[in-house]
């Protein structure tokens, strides 16, 4: 059922974002909160190269991933557009420590990309299977944006199968402003309740920014730029670098069901985290637009024992943008210092 074998290595990835708490709302917590990535190439000269890349079958699907290091198990989670080398900059700093595992998460970046409805399960089975075939009986499962949505899901159902839980800048809390009229509809599935919806989100629609599937170097470069503090990290290069990706790797449709799933169905995480009991450390991006730090703390208090680590000047991807400052907390945590 499982086998692994090395594959040809690629490029980056990325995508979305938006503004405004009610699109924001509407769109993008609810949208399965996207994860909107920088591009590796972003700073190409800084961010080293990823080890070999390998690949497992995971119910005929292939499963691309990479894999670094001895000792204990790490697995990186990235987001929705993302794909497994948004972790670059931070392979380095852990691999001389622990066995680090970070794949390309079913529909994005070179894994398999079937067109089925994908939810938070979905992928939660998924890395169930994955850490299965790898023989990983336990793991510390590090999650950014969507990938934090999925690890702490993870983690809810298979305490047993996590070490620590690290979230950074993660999607999953239901924000506390969401329009009454739209929370209601997210848990009616009928044509009716999408409907209402989507009515909603399209009232609102003037109020998103940038565009969440761009269609131009242009849209592409508002996006980017909207997802980061400092907006002198996007160069001409980077943008049409990541738009070109965008075009290449095919994961709008993983995107699109998802949110459009994410409408139909509310697998936000408020309700059902009363019961974890984990080492969890949370990190978060000060100037995140797309989450806020009252996320970051609604996470803090729903799990026990969690520790909050607020960076300064960045925005929603700390491993990247700030990625001294997230290694160094991370590690600390990791040693226990």
């Amino acid at each position: 059922m499982f086998n692994a074998t090395p594959a040809v290595r690629r490029g980056t990835l990325a995508t979305l974002s938006f503004k405004k708490p009610a699109l924001r709302i509407c769109l993008l917590l609810l949208a399965g909160l996207m994860c909107v990535f920088v591009s590796g190439d972003l700073t190409r000269a800084q961010i080293p190269p990823m080890p070999p890349e390998k690949v497992v079958k995971i119910l005929g699907q292939r499963i691309h991933y990479y894999e670094a290091g001895k000792g204990g198990n790490i697995i990186l989670l990235h987001g929705l557009g993302a794909a497994a080398d948004i972790w670059a900059a931070n392979i380095p700093a852990l691999s001389p420590h622990y066995h680090v595992v970070v794949p390309d998460q079913l529909g994005f970046g070179n894994s398999d990309k079937p067109p089925i409805e994908y939810k938070i399960q979905t992928w939660v089975e998924f890395l169930n299977l994955f850490m299965q075939a790898l023989h990983i009986p336990k793991a510390t499962i590090v999650g950014n944006s969507l990938g934090g949505w999925i690890a702490v899901d993870f983690a809810r159902q298979h305490p047993e199968k996590v070490d620590r839980l690290v979230l950074a800048d993660a999607a999953g809390w239901r924000p506390l402003a969401m329009p009454p009229p739209l929370a209601e509809s997210l848990n009616d599935a009928s044509i009716a309740g999408i409907r209402q919806a989507l009515e909603i989100m399209l009232f609102e629609r003037r109020a998103i920014p940038v565009n969440l599937n761009p269609g131009s170097i242009q849209e592409t470069r508002k996006m980017l730029e909207y997802i980061v503090f400092d907006k002198h990290l996007i160069t001409d290069e980077m943008v049409e670098t990541e738009f070109q990706r965008h075009l290449r790797i095919g994961d709008g449709y993983t995107i699109d069901r998802f949110l459009a799933g994410s409408l139909a169905e509310d697998q936000f995480e408020n309700e059902h985290l009363g019961n974890l009991n984990l080492p969890t450390l949370i990190v978060w991006g000060r100037n995140d637009r797309l989450f806020s730090l009252d996320e970051a703390r609604s996470y803090g208090k729903a799990i026990n024992g969690s520790k909050l680590v607020i960076i300064d000047q960045c925005g929603h991807v700390p491993q990247l943008e700030k990625s001294a400052d997230f290694n160094k907390a991370l590690l600390e945590y990791l040693s226990g210092s």
